[in-house]
């Protein structure tokens, strides 16, 4: 069961009766553990064992002094960031008093997440105002899943909550548009409030932070999103089981995914109205088909949404499969797109750049190229007519008579944006266009081609401009073209559709593509290629078999380049991955999904197996030979062991040898006496006395005998000697 730490203030706990959120956390499925002034301190301490999945900062804990200063300290913020980095969560609540506060900031958020609180003035009202959700809030996971809610629903319980009715007593101050995202706001003054704020995706923490006293309000089928996100995490994964059929190996996969607490939702097959919802909202990425289950057996409404989704590269289906026994497999259908996680990441930066700074990498060209790429892609979300007031504002300051600056091809890329979005009716596009068409024969061919694209484009060129460029196309000199001039040339015979003329620039094209498989740099790689695939997936095209294959050897070349150019970029470079632009970022990521709809082979899922594969087996090697070291290591042990026993019974022997030397030696010598004395006898029988017969054995004879007892006393110490060299002690055993 997931675990949640909540902080509380004990004071408002016990001075209002809905103050204690712990029964709603229990009732919506979760294990709340309560902190308070009391055992604040001891958070830290369990935080840095890796206990908790979430942390629920409830409403009013931060007005708690003792819970402030423990919190906001930088021994707490350091093992709080650690603790989010494993995956964990946050959900921050109303914190009235800190909003009143000259210092503000919520202090544990790791940087550069920084945010504040500010107090609603005094002379309104808290149930003054309208909530309204945030630019694409609506579809955030945490509006849509697990029950789609609305700003509406929100609103209408706050209101009619009897013990706090009421909106908002705070909101948060400027949260940073780049890492915040606005879920809820109010917009009903002058300065828009933000009220309900989520770090945006990918993030390696995922924090909410809420204005609004969801706990104390009961804001029950909100706080059950919220906390489905922040505890567990996005529930990518779907798992469709048939509940009339028991398989104890798939249940026991889920027993798995449980017990590591990986995110995932079960449908069943005769109850599958949920799981159609969901993949429609785009709530699920994968999607498990459990045992028994397969493409037959699901509806045919859902089989339609799943192979939408396929197509577009938003969902994999997994399915499992037994051939026979020890032989089980599973299968992917659908690709994984990376580069369509890039877009979406990407969008997010440049809708922040429009909304903020108005133009795009700084530059109004930029700013039109980065649309132009993003126009072309059907997988774009964003609704950039609600965003680009700003740049339009910018663009109006250098506008002469419907030109930029009397510039002819900046005023080709002013035309372009007035028509897609301020439509090609409107007062603004007639005059920019008026004024490229009254000088359009006083320019070169490339700059002609430009605007004779552009008119193309916003749907506004007239047959007899077309048959200009068309002439124009056929008459140009391909000998003396540049690499940036043919893709200006396939754009615009493209536009027209002129196929006629491509394969001469194609040829000029597969001369210029470098053995690295650029054309000049890296944002006019990215237009070839995106040409080029426009050109393959013509339907109608008259181009041969031959033209295609160059075509195809062309695409393949420069999508390698693009994605080898992403991998060197510098780690400065994240929130643009190529050449840390965003105009240039937005054309490689355009290119690539493109070339991607070319490709019907799972090839990223593939790579990605092989990797991992390939690291396990590397692993496994690197145990064998491990192991192999270790039974060498063995042997040789083995064998030293066996020389060391060896040694310890000669030791063992040597030192019995030695403790039954001294008798030896007392015997010997008594043995030499008497026999001294025996031979002493037979040299004096003549009748000497005692004292003549030891004269005459040791005193006559002193020299032999010093030289007998120098040869025993060598004899008798060899094995103290080599008791000596083996390191032989006391304590050995018998």
């Amino acid at each position: 069961m997931y675990q949640i730490a909540i902080i509380q203030n004990q004071s408002e706990m016990a001075h209002y009766g809905y103050a204690d959120a712990r029964p709603l956390v229990s009732d919506l499925g979760y294990q709340p553990t309560l902190f308070t002034a009391a055992n604040i301190d001891d958070l830290a301490k369990l935080l840095e064992r890796g206990l908790f999945d979430a942390i629920i900062f409830g409403s009013n804990a931060l007005n708690d002094k003792t819970i402030r200063t423990e919190v906001f300290s930088e021994d707490f913020r350091n093992i709080f960031q650690e603790w989010l980095s494993h995956g964990r969560g946050c959900l921050i609540l109303h914190q009235l008093r800190l909003a009143g506060l000259e210092d503000s900031n919520l202090k544990f958020l790791p940087a550069p997440y920084e945010l504040s609180a500010i107090v609603r003035p005094l002379s309104e009202k808290s149930a003054e105002g309208k909530l309204s959700l945030g630019d694409r809030a609506s579809e955030h996971i945490l509006f849509l899943y697990p029950d789609t809610i609305t700003s509406q629903d929100i609103e209408s319980t706050a209101l009619q909550f009897r013990s706090l009715p009421g909106l908002y007593w705070h909101s948060w101050n400027n949260p940073n548009l780049s890492h915040w995202e606005i879920l809820i706001e109010d917009k009903s003054f002058a300065d828009s409030r933000p009220l309900v704020v989520s770090l945006r995706e990918p993030n390696d923490f995922r924090i909410v932070a809420s204005a609004l006293t969801l706990d104390w309000q009961k804001q029950k089928v909100f706080l059950k999103n919220l906390l489905t996100y922040v505890v567990e995490g996005r529930h990518n994964t779907a798992i469709l089981v048939d509940e009339r059929k028991n398989s104890t190996a798939f249940d026991y996969l889920i027993g798995i995914l449980q017990s590591r607490k990986f995110p995932f939702r079960r449908y069943f097959l005769r109850n599958d109205a949920d799981l159609e919802k969901n993949l429609v909202k785009g709530v699920h990425t994968i999607l498990v088909l459990g045992p028994f289950i397969d493409f037959s057996k699901i509806p045919k409404r859902i089989l339609t949404v799943i192979r939408e989704k396929i197509s577009t590269g938003y969902l994999k289906i997994v399915t499992l499969e037994e051939k026979e026994p020890q032989m089980s497999s599973f299968s992917v259908t659908g690709g994984e797109r990376d580069a369509l996680q890039l877009l979406q990441t990407t969008e997010l930066y440049i809708q922040d750049e429009l909304r903020t700074e108005g133009y795009i990498d700084g530059s109004f060209w930029s700013t039109v190229e980065a649309l132009q790429a993003l126009n072309s892609l059907q997988l774009s979300k964003g609704n950039y007519k609600t965003l680009i007031d700003k740049t339009f504002d910018l663009a109006s300051k250098h506008d002469r008579s419907g030109s930029y600056d009397e510039v002819f091809g900046v005023s080709c890329a002013l035309l372009w944006l007035r028509g897609k979005y301020r439509g090609r009716d409107s007062r603004e596009t007639k005059a920019s266009a008026q004024w490229i068409r009254e000088r359009i024969s006083n320019y070169e061919s490339r700059e002609q081609a430009l605007a004779y694209f552009t008119l193309a484009e916003i749907q506004i060129i007239s047959e007899s401009e077309k048959n200009t460029l068309i002439k124009m196309l056929n008459g140009l000199d391909r000998t003396r073209l540049s690499e940036i001039d043919v893709v200006m040339y396939l754009q615009a015979a493209l536009a027209v559709q002129h196929i006629k003329v491509v394969d001469d620039f194609i040829s000029v094209l597969k001369k210029q593509q470098s053995s690295a498989g650029a054309w000049v740099d890296l944002a006019t790689t990215a237009t070839a290629v995106s040409v080029l695939v426009e050109l393959v997936k013509l339907k109608s095209t008259s181009l041969n078999s031959e033209t295609i294959s160059t075509l195809e050897t062309m695409i393949f070349k420069g999508i390698i380049f693009i994605q080898e150019s992403l991998n060197e970029q510098p780690s400065s470079a994240i929130k643009y991955p190529w050449e840390g632009k965003a105009s240039t970022t937005i054309k490689c990521v355009s290119a690539w999904l493109k070339f991607d709809e070319l490709i019907d082979f799972p090839v990223y899922e593939l790579a990605g197996a092989m990797e991992k594969y390939n690291l396990q087996s590397t692993f496994l090697q690197s145990g064998k030979q491990a192991l192999g070291v270790l039974e060498s290591l063995k042997q040789d042990n083995i064998g030293l062991r066996r020389n060391i026993d060896k040694y310890l019974s000669d030791m063992i022997s040597l030192k019995r040898q030695s403790r039954r030397t001294p008798y030896i030696v007392l015997a010997s010598a008594l043995f030499y006496i008497l026999l001294t004395i025996f031979i002493s006898i037979f040299s004096v029988y003549n009748g000497n006395g005692f004292v003549n017969i030891l004269k005459v054995g040791f005193v006559d004879s002193w020299e032999v005998h010093v030289a007998i007892i120098s040869i025993l006393v060598a004899i008798t110490s060899a094995p103290w000697a080599i008791k000596k060299v083996f390191g032989g002690t006391e304590n050995d055993s018998n």
